[in-house]
Parts: C-alpha cells; sequence; structure tokens
C-alpha cells in the first residue's frame, strides 16, 4: 500500500530528475550555440574555447559528448534543422509547385551567402569521415528530401521518392560548391537550379501527366 510519505518521495525523486534533465538541456543548448558561433570564426576551435565560450565546465562538456567530433556533428545536426526550418517558412509564402521549388533552392543556397554564412558551414562540412558526421548529413539529406517529396510531386515526377533524393543531392552538391568558393549565389543561379530541378522532374516536352 502506498503511503502519503512514499508519495512525497517519488514526487521529490521526479522534481529531482527534471531539474537536472533542465540543467542538462540548457548546458547543451549552451554548448551547440557557442559551437555555432566559434565555428563561424577564422582557425581551430578548441574544445577549451567552446566550453570558455558555453560557460559549462570541461567536465560537463565530456558528459554530454563523447567526443569533439560527435560535438561537431551535433552542431551540424542543429544548423541542418534550422536550414530545414527556414527553408520551410520560405516555402509557406508559395502558392504554385514552382514557387515552393525556388523556395527551397534560395533557402539552401543562402547557406552561402556571404563569408560569415560561407565559413560557419564550412568549418562543419570540412569535418568528414566521422560516424557521427556522416550520420547527421544523411539525417539532413532526408529532412530536405522529406520537404521536397510534396513539390516534386505535385510538378509531376513519375517517380517521385527517387527524384525528391535525387533533387537533394544536387542541391547539397550546390550549396557545397559555393561554400567552398569565394562567391555568394545570385538570383540567376537560383533561377538557373531551380529551373534545372522542374525541368529534371517533369516530362521532356513540360507537360504533367494527368491524374
Amino acid at each position: 500500500m502506498s503511503t502519503p510519505a512514499a508519495a512525497r518521495t517519488r514526487d521529490a525523486v521526479r522534481r529531482g530528475i527534471k531539474r537536472r534533465e533542465e540543467a542538462a538541456s540548457a548546458d547543451v543548448s549552451r554548448l551547440v550555440e557557442a559551437g555555432r558561433h566559434l565555428l563561424a570564426g577564422d582557425g581551430p576551435t578548441r574544445v577549451a574555447d567552446i566550453v570558455r565560450e558555453a560557460g559549462v565546465s570541461i567536465e560537463a562538456f565530456y558528459r554530454y559528448f563523447g567526443s569533439k567530433d560527435e560535438f561537431v556533428a551535433a552542431v551540424a545536426e542543429d544548423g541542418g534543422l534550422r536550414v530545414a526550418a527556414y527553408v520551410e517558412r520560405r516555402m509557406g509564402e508559395a502558392t504554385t509547385p514552382e514557387e515552393r521549388m525556388r523556395a527551397i533552392v534560395a533557402g539552401m543556397l543562402k547557406q552561402a551567402d556571404g563569408p560569415q554564412l560561407r565559413t560557419s558551414t564550412r568549418n562543419i562540412l570540412g569535418r568528414r569521415g566521422s560516424e557521427e558526421s556522416h550520420r547527421s548529413r544523411n539525417d539532413f539529406a532526408h529532412t530536405m528530401a522529406a520537404l521536397l517529396l510534396p513539390v516534386v510531386r505535385d510538378l509531376g515526377s513519375p517517380d517521385p521518392e527517387r527524384d525528391a533524393i535525387a533533387a537533394t543531392g544536387t542541391l547539397v552538391a550546390a550549396m557545397e560548391s559555393f561554400v567552398w568558393s569565394e562567391h555568394s549565389p545570385t538570383p540567376q543561379d537560383v533561377d538557373h537550379l531551380t529551373a534545372f530541378l522542374i525541368a529534371a522532374v517533369t516530362r521532356a516536352d513540360g507537360s504533367r501527366p494527368r491524374p
């Protein structure tokens, strides 16, 4: 039989766990934000720099992240989610599938618009090879393919799933090309890539298959 004392004990345990979870979440948020800021700068970023910027201890860093590579992957994942949310907001302003495709292209290429954004994205993309980084890049690609899928379908693709994946690969490659260059994408670049992707997922004569 449960007693009032036992119930109070359980409540105290739950409150303690909740406080620790909230503190851990706040620490991780500060670390990721510090990582985003420092990775946008020039030169190498040390764990000591990250924890100093975040205001947490080295012990806390390694409590949440097993290695620096794991941390950078988490920063990349956070960045990917931010990009996806930004692209989705731009898509919400479009009314046709063609406009939505352009919104996706513009949102992706925006990540290479200006030295600071290029440097931030470049520092993340440059840390390839680890399992964590590979997983975060795949997660981002899957997220973008999911955003593209209904657009590709509305454009009349006969194979929307495969075309969404192929379009995502093209978009990411185009973004990386600008990120590693010294040039920002122009509106003409956005228009050209948009037209290319639309042409790739529609019939050669420009028509759409009947529903």
